[in-house]
């Protein structure tokens, strides 16, 4: 032990710590994106033209509102390295400034939801679609607020290290969603049948309440480490906090934007090919949420080690192993039954057709999207925030879009050629981010994030 912190003697030990602080995480964010896979699948059922509304109500919100979460992960370097150092008041301030961030972050993403149908329309996504996909945005707004002080809630804890208090949050949201979904869409238990909106209400209702769930949950942690509401304005340590926060939200967000433009590019092409890349893209990311557990467990534990001043480069290879093992599996999955888990979603043939095309191509950019997301989250708990914004840039927007949009409309590869320009990207993306901690461990990195004024 360094500080409080555990010190592990061998790589078995370190994986075996890491997976401590990760299952929670990967159980928690599965079950977050089992929101996703039920909303998708139960939307799917009213019909393709339903599916390409909520698509593209999802596709313009999440495109800003992902960038918004992202901003809140500046946080992660601060709080881990000062709770490795033993600085519980700095750890006290944290809690309270990134809270203070998610509210001033919400202002501006409260009005881009409102904004769906102009910008959908410079977009020329499908006109008949845009009406709809309007108002499931002006619905989901309603939850942004609670959404991100949430978010800010549980960036925070993982950061000291406690990983099952969003892990059972994101559990109990899966059930109350169901049940919203299917009430509201259908007009069953009482509830007004809305139609695809339905489940637009249905997510918004479960912002507030995952929101109220976990401050029950952290109750005692939060009586700890909370000094006083008036001291979250105070304005250096939040320029501090975006300091980290903005690269990490960037960097998160041009990797999303590049997901949300390849959708726009499928958009162009017709509504069934949008239907069944919303179908793929949603099986990719459930997926995805394996690697991202990974992820952020590697933030939390390589932060704490810096902060104690201890050795990080061992955690960080065992972080990349364990991620690479889980994204195999599912891309296995993906591999040898496509159709099967595209007709989760949807069951139209057409759909299925294009999907069981793409699904195998999802199965390509597994690993190399887990090793990448594994690789930034161990560079975001050194604190190094800003090279990986310049590698996803090139990796996806300087080479995997533009060889996928080359694909798509010269070769007239149609969706499957936009996943091949992202496996491309990816694949690049994860050779350099990987080269990146390489260099940073040679160099023993022992971040500056926790020595910020508190």
């Amino acid at each position: 032990m360094a500080d409080g912190i555990y010190i592990s003697r061998s790589a078995r030990d370190e994986m075996r710590y890491l997976w401590t602080l990760a299952w929670p995480v990967v159980l928690g964010l599965v079950g977050h994106m089992g929101t996703a896979v039920v909303d998708v699948a139960m939307v799917g059922r009213l019909g393709q033209e339903a599916l390409a509304s909520a698509a593209l109500a999802h596709m313009w919100c999440h495109s800003l509102v992902l960038l918004g979460r992202g901003v809140l992960q500046g946080i992660d370097p601060i709080i881990s390295q000062a709770h490795g150092a033993g600085d519980k008041r700095r750890v006290s301030f944290a809690f309270q400034e990134t809270i203070a961030v998610a509210l001033l972050v919400s202002i501006p993403l409260v009005g881009w939801h409102f904004l769906a149908g102009a910008g959908l329309g410079v977009l020329q996504q499908p006109a008949d679609r845009i009406p709809e996909a309007l108002r499931f945005s002006q619905v989901l707004a309603i939850g942004v607020v609670p959404m991100l002080v949430f978010n800010a809630l549980r960036q925070s804890v993982q950061g000291i290290g406690l990983m099952r208090p969003a892990a059972y949050t994101y559990l109990a949201m899966n059930v109350l969603n169901v049940f919203l979904n299917y009430g509201l869409m259908y007009g069953k238990f009482g509830l007004p049948e809305l139609g695809a909106v339905g489940c637009a209400w249905s997510t918004s209702i479960c912002q507030f309440a995952q929101l109220g769930m976990m401050c029950w949950l952290i109750r005692d942690t939060l009586k700890e480490y909370w000094v006083s509401p008036r001291l979250a304005w105070r304005w250096k340590a939040i320029l501090d906090m975006l300091r980290f926060g903005f690269p990490i939200g960037f960097q998160i967000g041009f990797e999303v934007w590049a997901f949300v433009f390849a959708g726009i590019m499928v958009g162009w092409m017709d509504t069934t090919q949008l239907a069944a890349h919303t179908v793929s893209l949603n099986l990719a990311s459930v997926a995805f949420m394996m690697a991202l557990g990974v992820s952020q467990a590697a933030t939390t534990r390589v932060g704490n080690l810096i902060g104690a001043g201890a050795r990080w480069g061992r955690s960080a290879r065992c972080a990349l192993i364990m991620g690479c093992m889980f994204m195999s599996v599912s891309a296995i999955l993906f591999f040898t039954i496509p159709e099967p888990l595209a007709r989760i979603y949807n069951d139209e043939q057409d759909v299925l057709d294009i999907a069981t095309i793409l699904i195998p191509i999802a199965a390509a950019f597994q690993l190399f999207d887990g090793i990448q997301n594994v690789a930034f989250g161990i560079l975001r708990g050194v604190g190094d925030v800003r090279v990986p914004v310049g590698i996803t840039g090139i990796g996806l927007w300087l080479v995997g879009l533009p060889f996928g949009g080359l694909l798509a409309f010269h070769f007239e590869m149609g969706a499957p050629g936009v996943w091949v320009g992202l496996v491309v990207g990816l694949g690049l993306m994860s050779v350099l981010l990987v080269w990146r901690v390489r260099v940073m461990s040679r160099r023993d990195v022992l971040g500056a994030a926790a020595t910020a004024a508190p």
